[in-house]
């Protein structure tokens, strides 16, 4: 009788929760993150031991940093199971600015994207979606802290707020026309004119009439180490170059049509041309000092008794005035010097 009064208690203590007050294990259960769905922005990794890593650019033989100091890689800090890894940036400001960084498929680069694309001067959040066989997403690692890129240097200016009066690398806008591409977040198109002189090294270019485009131009390439003395869009990431707007004052200066050498350069009224079609930027050339390389002469203009390098022309056979239509021109001398010979 005594046992069968004791179950009931412990059964009514039981129904009635008199053991509710019992703490609960500190062991917590095992769970499986549940997998993001492919438009997630943003989940929490089930790997917590798994970070975004940017490796910066490497610094040039001078020192400096390589163009637009652009992230040389963006990574995962090691492999984790999956069969690609995916990597976006958003704007740290604004949720509906996100765009494609890159996708590593193969692990061939170890889990990265080489020189992802910023394309202006913004702070960042890094995300990578580890992809499944099918493209689900299995995991989601984003890098709490934006990325902010330094791209603060006196010669670079914001496509979207810059305008006529700023002054950019010494010079003054005059005139700005610059435009967003459609459906292409930060991305810009357009006409800058600026006044103000500077002097840069180049290696220049005289092209022959029947050259594309550049008919006749007289272009520059500019020195490294004198990039900065231009102005440049945040989003451009073309070589520094320009041509003459006034070619025919300057002509005589740099050796015939086909010349090419290396020039020091006063320029003024500079033209910032960053469109989607066959342009350039364009220069007033002030003043030029250059020296042609004495290896080269022009197809169209050579004749017999010209000396190239120290070596006189002895016959010319063309049918036409064009580079099209030689066919063989002949020199005399002599010359010295020591290479490799292969039996």
């Amino acid at each position: 009788m005594r046992h069968s009064l004791l179950r009931l208690l412990l059964s009514s203590m039981i129904l009635t929760g008199c053991w509710a007050n019992v703490p609960p294990s500190d062991k917590p259960e095992p769970t499986t993150a549940p997998a993001a769905s492919p438009d997630s922005s943003r989940q929490t990794s089930p790997d917590e031991s798994v970070s975004i890593v940017i490796t910066p650019a490497s610094p040039k033989v001078d020192g400096t940093i390589t163009l637009h100091e652009f992230p040389e890689a963006i990574s995962l800090s090691r492999q984790v199971p999956g069969a690609a890894v995916a990597f976006t940036a958003r704007l740290a400001r604004d949720e509906t600015v996100t765009w494609r960084l890159g996708t590593d498929e193969d692990a061939a680069d170890g889990w990265s994207v080489l020189r992802p694309h910023f394309p202006l001067n913004e702070a960042y959040v890094i995300t990578a979606e580890v992809l499944g066989d099918s493209g689900e997403v299995l995991q989601t690692v984003t890098l709490d802290s934006v990325v902010a890129l330094d791209r603060n240097a006196p010669h670079l200016f914001d496509e979207r707020s810059a305008k006529a009066g700023d002054v950019v690398a010494g010079m003054t806008i005059t005139s700005f026309s610059m435009t967003p591409f459609p459906d292409m977040p930060l991305s810009y198109a357009g006409i800058v004119e600026f006044a103000g002189e500077t002097t840069v090294k180049a290696t220049y270019q005289h092209f022959g009439a029947e050259t594309e485009f550049l008919a006749n131009a007289i272009c520059f390439h500019v020195d490294p180490e004198y990039e900065t003395r231009l102005p440049r869009s945040l989003g451009d990431e073309r070589a520094t170059f320009f041509c003459a707007k006034n070619a025919d004052a300057i002509r005589a200066h740099v050796g015939p049509a086909g010349s090419t050498g290396h020039a020091t350069v006063l320029l003024d009224h500079y033209t910032y041309d960053y469109r989607p079609t066959e342009t350039w930027n364009r220069a007033t050339v002030v003043k030029i000092d250059a020296e042609p390389d004495p290896n080269l002469f022009d197809e169209t203009a050579v004749k017999t008794g010209d000396v190239v390098a120290e070596w006189t022309v002895t016959a010319i056979e063309k049918t036409g005035n064009t580079y099209h239509d030689f066919g063989i021109i002949r020199f005399s001398g002599e010359a010295r010097g020591t290479g490799t010979f292969y039996q």
